[in-house]
């Protein structure tokens, strides 16, 4: 009888907190080394044509004629049985990408195996391990590698300015508020021993900038470098202007020997809102590289 007891409890446990009980599940898998216990109950979603050809977290490219999924954490190459809790379908799928980052979303499906469990926009599904891989995860090509908007960027110990046309929006500074309301944001890095000269704060002339060498590290998310080999600057940025991007960066290195400039596009939370604005960039035969902030 108390064994009887114990165990209506636990199942009392699970079904008031089913999550907490699946990341524990989840956690002792992935202690194990083997994940041969994970499952986990979720959505799914799916995503298709528009990312089809482009390259996936792992280093492929994405196919979503193939049976393959995005999950957050799984390792690469781990094959998933997939049921659809709605209607009974299921399939299995190879992870090959990160995501989904939408919230309360589990796994993001090819529109092929969103075809075989015959689901909609969404579907309530189980998802467990068919067949584990015990490798560990390949490391990522320099070329799908993030770089660093303030190690690779801005140059170590430089001052940073920002332009701005009304000198009344430099009394409440808000740096966050003001890129997400400029369609054109034209920043300058100066190096220490840069030979051109550093703004006054503000400048009392046709311009105003703004130091925001501490204020710009209260950003956070991701931006895309634009690189083309146009050699009339203005020209690449009014191609790019003529997409209506929310955002488009000037930054102007300013060094000891040289001026150079840098076009980014964009300011998203995580690395999968860059997704469209990166394959329309590519699209216009762009080369484009992911930047953390």
């Amino acid at each position: 009888m108390l064994n009887i007891k114990i165990g209506v409890v636990i199942l009392t446990l699970i079904l008031i907190n089913p999550i907490s009980y699946v990341k524990q599940n989840q956690l002792n898998a992935q202690t194990s080394g083997s994940y041969s216990e994970y499952y986990e109950e979720g959505i799914a979603s799916w995503y298709g044509p528009g990312f089809h050809g482009r390259k996936t977290a792992s280093g492929e490219k994405f196919d979503t004629h193939e049976l393959t999924a995005a999950h957050k954490t799984l390792p690469f190459g781990t094959i998933l049985l997939v049921t659809n809790l709605e209607n009974g379908k299921t399939t299995t799928v190879r992870i090959n990408d990160r995501g989904p980052y939408a919230r309360g979303r589990i796994i993001d499906l090819s529109m092929a195996a969103k075809k075989e469990l015959e689901m909609g926009g969404l579907a309530k599904v189980r998802i467990e391990i068919a067949q584990p891989i015990e490798k560990s995860e390949p490391e990522l090509s320099e070329a799908s590698k993030p770089i660093n908007l303030f190690e690779d960027v801005f140059p170590p110990n430089s001052r940073i300015y920002m332009e701005l046309a009304k000198a009344r929006e430099l009394e409440k500074f808000n740096i966050e508020k003001i890129i997400n309301t400029l369609k054109k944001v034209k920043i300058k890095a100066f190096t220490a021993d840069s030979e051109n000269d550093i703004p006054e704060n503000p400048v009392a002339n046709e311009h105003n900038y703004f130091d925001i060498t501490h204020k710009i590290r209260n950003l956070k998310g991701y931006t895309l470098e634009v690189q083309s080999e146009f050699n009339d600057i203005d020209e690449l940025i009014g191609k790019i202007e003529s997409e209506n991007f929310d955002t488009v960066f000037i930054v102007q290195i300013n060094d000891k020997d040289s001026t150079s400039l840098r076009i980014f596009v964009g300011n998203f939370k995580n690395e999968y809102e860059t997704y469209d604005v990166r394959k329309t960039l590519e699209d216009m035969k762009f080369n484009v590289k992911l930047v953390k902030i």
